[in-house]
């Protein structure tokens, strides 16, 4: 069964910050960093905002959802660049870096541009 979450005034408090890396098209390339640690909550705040993620099958729009299946997009465009988190057992703080998923050919330059400054920024 799916469950959705939903922002509401009578909910869970969640915190998200973003930034708009680049833009075009119709699309957009974000840094989101949570503050809180919810269900699919940048997910659901992207959502939203309007701006759901590419690939987001549950909170995508249907217009989303189409650029999605024209960019050959089979999973949610959502990758984590760092985590950083408290060990469960020793609570020495767990620090992980990562690269960001694939390129695409059918987006904006300047939305490419951003991924290449982001991936790089990582070596």
């Amino acid at each position: 069964s799916v469950v959705a979450r939903m922002v509401r005034p009578d909910g869970v408090p969640a915190v998200s910050e973003y930034e708009v890396l680049a833009q075009g098209d119709g699309m957009a390339f974000l840094k989101l960093v949570p503050q809180t640690g919810r269900t699919h909550q940048l997910r659901v705040h992207c959502a939203f905002l309007g701006c759901p993620m590419l690939g987001d099958p549950q909170y995508g729009t249907t217009a989303s959802q189409a650029l999605s299946t024209r960019l050959g997009l089979s999973y949610q465009q959502l990758c984590a660049r760092e985590l950083h988190f408290p060990h469960p057992m020793t609570g020495v703080e767990v620090s992980i870096q990562s690269g960001l998923g694939v390129k695409l050919a059918d987006v904006p330059p300047n939305l490419n541009a951003a991924y290449e400054k982001a991936v790089c920024s990582l070596l």
